[in-house]
């Protein structure tokens, strides 16, 4: 009931029916309608050479991706030990030099949620958390 009740699960490229340039559309508009409100949520690593090419969603680098939906973010969740600690696509040799998204997000606050496959109760868990109290200090 939380994600239907409680929070707007305005974009997820694995769960949303739109596609194309549809989903990207409604990623713009949910970020302009919330700009500073939202949290963001990445699971996985993100490949950081050549700007990102390794890696490409609805026409754009994932490091492109991430590093805009960051900036109008009002915290943001890093899911799983891949996206937390950069897991085994950043292990040696690191053929697509995958990066954790503390390696890249600086300027927002960032919670790590380790584990593969992480507790789904930690998640919730923590959306509630931000939900009552705001963005932990």
């Amino acid at each position: 009931h939380l994600i239907f009740d409680t929070i707007s699960l305005a974009y997820n490229d694995t769960l949303q029916a739109a596609a194309g340039e549809a989903a990207e559309a409604a990623r713009e508009e949910a970020m302009r309608k919330a700009w500073g409100k939202y949290v963001l949520v990445v699971d996985g690593s993100i490949p950081a050479p050549l700007d990102g090419a390794y890696c490409v969603i609805g026409g754009k680098s994932a490091l492109a991706s991430v590093q805009a939906v960051a900036k109008g973010a009002a915290a943001v969740i890093a899911v799983g030990t891949c996206a937390a600690f950069g897991g085994l696509p950043m292990a040696a040799p690191n053929p697509t030099g995958a990066v954790a998204v503390q390696d890249l997000i600086k300027d927002r606050p960032l919670i790590n949620i380790s584990g593969c496959p992480p507790i789904p109760e930690v998640i919730t868990g923590t959306i509630v958390y931000f939900l009552t109290f705001g963005v932990p200090e």
